[in-house]
């Protein structure tokens, strides 16, 4: 990254080109070399480094939203084993009882009714 500079003639209204920058009314804006700057520095020139804007700070990641795999509170895809159903509809407050005999679909009614009730309850 170059180092923008910003320099004032001495000569308020001067327009043209010195050591290599060109001045417009008295004022150049830009790059310069280390030996223009000490030339500057010593003729009278007021020189001050331009402060770079920071970059945009990179939009934070976006957590992904957790899922079953993170939270089996969280209800599986649909379309889950009926594995996932028993293990997420024991986390929600079903009991063993409950979910002993039943397949997948039943699965996912008992959890949504399990939840249902406890949204009630809440």
């Amino acid at each position: 990254m170059t180092t923008t500079w910003k320099i004032s003639s001495p000569v308020t209204d001067y327009t043209g080109e010195v050591a290599g920058c060109a001045f417009a009314r008295g004022r150049y804006e830009g790059p310069a070399s280390t030996g223009a700057l000490n030339y500057f520095r010593g003729a009278g020139y007021r020189v001050e480094k331009v402060e770079a804007e920071p970059a945009e700070a990179p939009a934070p990641a976006e957590t992904p939203a957790k899922t079953f795999a993170d939270d089996p509170k969280i209800a599986p895809a649909g379309n889950a084993s009926e594995k996932d159903w028993r293990r997420h509809a024991l986390a929600i407050g079903a009991t063993e009882d409950q979910v002993k005999d039943l397949g997948r679909d039943q699965l996912r009614e008992l959890a949504a009714k399990v939840a249902k009730d406890k949204e009630q309850k809440a």
